[in-house]
C-alpha cells in the first residue's frame, strides 16, 4: 500500500511517495514511468501530467491538489463515499456559527460516548 507524504524544498511544494513494504520500483512499475522520474517528481525538477496525476489520486485516494501541494485536504468532502443523510448533515453543520457547532460537537460526542458505555457494560456483563 502506497502513502503520499508532502513536504517543501526551497519553498516549493512537492510529492514525496512512499511504499510501506514496498520498493521503488513496485511504484515506479504501478504507475508505468521510471525511477528517475519518480526521483523527479519528488525533487519537484518535473510535474506529473494530468493524466498521471489522476491515475496517482487513485493509487493513494487523495485528490490531484493535495498531490500538488495545493490543498491541505486530501480528499474533498463531495469526492468521498456519503450517503445523503450524510450530505444533509454536513450541510447544516456548515451553516451553524462557530458557537452552534462547538454545542453540536459536544451533543453528538455524548451520544456516541453513551451509546458505547452501553456496549461496553453488555460486553462486561457476559
Amino acid at each position: 500500500m502506497y502513502d503520499v507524504h508532502r513536504g517543501d524544498s526551497h519553498g516549493k511544494s512537492y510529492s514525496c511517495f512512499t511504499g510501506r513494504n514496498q520498493h521503488d520500483t513496485d511504484f515506479s512499475t504501478e504507475l508505468e514511468v521510471s525511477q528517475e522520474t519518480i526521483s523527479a517528481y519528488e525533487t519537484g525538477r518535473h510535474n506529473p501530467s494530468f493524466a498521471l496525476l489522476a491515475r496517482m489520486s487513485d493509487l493513494f485516494h487523495v485528490s490531484m491538489d493535495y498531490i500538488m501541494g495545493l490543498s491541505d485536504v486530501r480528499k474533498p468532502l463531495a469526492e468521498m463515499a456519503l450517503t445523503d443523510e450524510e450530505r444533509a448533515a454536513v450541510n447544516l453543520f456548515s451553516r451553524l456559527n462557530e458557537t452552534e457547532r462547538a454545542l453540536a460537537m459536544t451533543y453528538m460526542q455524548g451520544m456516541y460516548d453513551a451509546a458505547h458505555a452501553k456496549n461496553k457494560k453488555a460486553v462486561l456483563k457476559l
